[in-house]
Order: C-alpha cells, then sequence, then structure tokens
C-alpha cells in the first residue's frame, strides 16, 4: 500500500514538473508576472510592494498647496514693527525739557506715564534682500500721561488747561490722561538675517497716526469716600501725530524710543508740548 501511495505522488510530481517546464513567462509589467501553465492555464503573480512604497511616498509627500504655503512663508521678511511697545512717557515743552514754570501741571509724573502699543500688522520690503529694507504696518497704541496729583484737567473750547484743587481732604491717588491713535510706520531696517531668529537689527524713521479717543481719569479718597471720575473729550488733542523713531534690538527683543515731531494739542489751545517715549519691545 506504502509503495503505491509513493508511485502516484512520484507521477503527479513528474506531472506538475513537466507543465511547469512547458509554461511560458511573460511579464506583464512592473507589478505583476502571468505564467501560462497551458492552453487554458493561466498563473498571475502580482507584486504589491512597490504599490505600497507609492502610496507611503505619496503620504510622506507634502501636497502643493503645502509645499506652496511653506515657501511663502520662507521667503517672507521678519522686521522690527510686529509686535507689542510697552514704555514711559515724557512731557517736552518747545525747548525739550521737562518743565514748565508757567504751568506746573503739565510737569507729568514719568513713573506714572506709560505707552503701549499692539503693532498688528507689518511687512517688509527687502531693497539689498534681508540687509535693507523699507518697513511698513499698522497699529494701535495709547499714551497715558501721568498729571501733577495737586491739580485736576479741565477744557473748553478755547484751551485746556488744570486747576488746583487745593482741598486737603481730597488725597488723588490716580490723576492720568490718555489719549489712543492708530499708527502706520515707515521705516529703513537693516538686518543681519531674513528671521529675526539670532538676527540684529536697526531701524528708524517715522510713525505718522490719527489720534482717535482722549480720557482724563482720576481716582482717590474724599473725606474718606472713595471716588472714581472719567471724562472722554477731545480736550483739544491734535488729531494728527508723526513721531520720528529709532528701533533696535536682537531676535525677539528690543529697545525702542520715538520723539514727537507734532504739538500734542492744537495750536493756541495749550503751550507747546510733545511726546518723549522710550521702552521695550516684544516681537511676534
Amino acid at each position: 500500500m506504502k509503495m503505491k501511495k509513493m508511485k502516484v505522488s512520484l507521477a503527479l510530481t513528474m506531472v506538475l514538473s513537466l507543465q511547469f517546464s512547458q509554461a511560458q513567462t511573460t511579464k506583464e509589467n512592473s507589478d505583476s508576472t502571468k505564467i501560462k501553465l497551458g492552453p487554458d492555464t493561466e498563473l498571475i503573480i502580482v507584486d504589491l510592494s512597490n504599490k505600497k512604497k507609492e502610496e507611503k511616498n505619496r503620504e510622506d509627500k507634502p501636497s502643493e498647496k503645502e509645499e506652496g504655503k511653506s515657501e511663502k512663508e520662507s521667503k517672507k521678511y521678519q522686521n522690527s514693527w510686529s509686535g507689542i511697545d510697552v514704555g514711559f512717557n515724557m512731557l517736552l515743552n518747545s525747548s525739550n525739557q521737562l518743565s514748565f514754570p508757567n504751568n506746573p501741571y503739565w510737569e507729568n509724573e514719568v513713573g506714572r506715564s506709560s505707552s503701549i502699543h499692539f503693532n498688528l500688522f507689518s511687512h517688509k520690503f527687502p531693497i539689498v534682500k534681508q540687509y535693507v529694507g523699507i518697513v511698513t504696518g499698522f497699529g494701535y497704541g495709547m499714551n497715558t500721561i501721568g498729571i501733577n496729583r495737586d491739580y485736576r484737567l479741565q477744557t473748553n473750547s478755547d484751551s485746556t488747561y488744570a486747576v488746583l484743587i487745593n482741598d486737603s481732604t481730597n488725597n488723588v491717588k490716580v490723576n492720568s490722561f490718555t489719549v489712543g491713535v492708530f499708527e502706520v510706520p515707515l521705516l529703513i531696517e537693516f538686518a543681519t538675517k531674513r528671521k529675526r531668529e539670532h538676527s540684529f537689527y536697526l531701524a528708524t524713521g517715522v510713525v505718522g497716526g490719527i489720534r482717535v479717543g482722549s480720557t482724563y481719569f482720576m481716582r482717590g479718597k474724599k473725606n474718606n469716600v472713595k471716588y472714581r471720575e472719567t471724562i472722554n473729550d477731545d480736550f483739544n488733542v491734535n488729531p494728527f501725530q508723526l513721531d520720528a523713531t529709532v528701533r533696535l534690538g536682537y531676535g525677539n527683543f528690543g529697545a525702542y524710543a520715538s520723539y514727537g515731531l507734532t504739538n500734542l494739542f492744537k495750536s493756541n489751545k495749550a503751550p507747546q508740548m510733545s511726546i518723549f517715549q522710550f521702552g521695550v519691545n516684544l516681537h511676534f
């Protein structure tokens, strides 16, 4: 019985070997191979490894849209305007001094006079690659002037001034005047790199603006009773602003200084004065 089974197996093996020896092999493409075993029989072998590699490469490769966006971002020149500026204000008279002998209430308290600027949009037009360019943009700033706490600010159509409080029961804690302004810079900038990271920069130019609001705020205690007073008015503020500015720094940190080229108030409405600002900036 065992001998009979061995003979059958040997015969079957010989037949299959003969069939494969007579088979015709045809390579259809890079992914499949066709083997003809007889007039009516074909064996097709498909190689899926290449297809899987192509799918993986397609997944790893960024889309045309992503490539375009990445290329556009890499070509963008970062600049010294975008970010937040925080600093202090000083009121200067027509001789660029801090004193106002005839109007002592304008001798502001520098430690209580602050400025903050949100520089929201910016763009740099390169002149010599990243090294030299023109910077412009848009922002919103607020300049707060700490007024002498012995005086109360007053205004009418003819002038803006202050009167002595002269009340021992009135303990003033905060006495400030704030002006808001929309700003547009025009700067020439020098930088060592396209991106701010590890880059030194120096920019100088002017910042023009339109003043859009002014507020007088006083807070304190009178006869041991707390009070707050807020007045929104134009206070005869000059609606237009033009400042000369310089900015320098390294990476995302820097410093700035600005000097007002225009009078803070309209002509003949208050003594001639301008705002000098200085502080630090954080870029984003």
